[in-house]
């Protein structure tokens, strides 16, 4: 289902940037529906804009939809008929599809309405657009679907964090914690508006330690426990592993900083 509820609204991004419904040069019919802030908007930087600091936002944004790390481990409990092969095979084929969607609808969102697309692309587009509702309704069905997966993560860790022994896992204090954190959880997203800061903000944090510095301490930590039976190539693969860390939290921490800072400036 939530595959399904992308697959459509990427179809649905895709017709509205092709039949020129939301243009402001040809009048789309569907512009009057529009606040003013949410009407396309386009400058003259070209790809050079791809070159701008703010470029980093973006990368943190890319980040935050790639942080699935925390469910490796059930990923693989649960894989039939288990491998190395074919858990790779899978994280390869997930990541390609990810990939796929992360590319399609960030653009066409874009192509549509420029500087003025809002951190959900869905509400720039018009309440009377029938295929656009449409598109809304399935991507809450994919958010409802796929919201256990990220939720199963934050209990489990919560579990680790907490020192709770195994024999205090019980049905009845689990769902206990569960309906504490939702309660939590619910209560935080109900008083955050900009999902666009929240994403690349969320992004640069999360993915600086679970993508760059968990990965590559676990692994400096693992071959300084060899010692002097650690090969060269193992040796040469750490220090690789600290430059890209260094590189990733470089990144990391401007993207973070520039979404902070623009969000601070739109809201003064």
């Amino acid at each position: 289902l939530g595959l399904a509820g992308l697959l459509f609204s990427t179809c649905a991004l895709a017709i509205r940037d092709f039949d020129r419904t939301y243009d402001l040069n040809k009048n789309g019919k569907y512009l009057e529906d529009l606040r003013d802030n949410l009407k396309p908007s386009f400058g003259d930087v070209g790809w050079y804009g791809t070159f701008t600091i703010n470029v980093f936002v973006l990368v943190c944004m890319l980040y935050g939809a790639f942080v699935v790390h925390y469910n490796a481990p059930r990923f693989w409990i649960e894989l039939k008929d288990r491998s190395v092969q074919r858990f790779s095979t899978v994280v390869v084929y997930s990541f390609f599809i990810a990939s796929v969607f992360q590319i399609l609808l960030p653009s066409f969102g874009f192509l549509t309405f420029g500087a003025a697309s809002d951190g959900n692309i869905l509400n720039n587009y018009s309440t009377d657009d029938t295929i656009m509702s449409v598109a809304r309704f399935l991507i809450s069905i994919a958010v409802i679907t796929s919201y256990p997966l990220a939720f199963i993560g934050l209990r489990d860790g919560m579990i680790s964090i907490l020192l709770i022994p195994a024999a205090s896992q019980t049905s009845t204090n689990l769902n206990i914690l569960t309906v504490v954190l939702l309660i939590i959880v619910t209560t935080v997203a109900m008083s955050l508006e900009d999902l666009g800061l929240l994403n690349a903000v969320g992004g640069g944090i999360s993915a600086m330690f679970i993508f760059f510095i968990f990965p590559t301490m676990m692994f400096r930590s693992s071959v300084l426990e060899k010692g002097d039976s650690a090969s060269t190539a193992e040796r040469t693969e750490v220090h690789l592993s600290m430059a890209g860390m260094w590189f990733g939290i470089s990144m990391a921490c401007v993207g973070t900083w520039m979404a902070m800072a623009n969000h601070i400036a739109v809201a003064g």
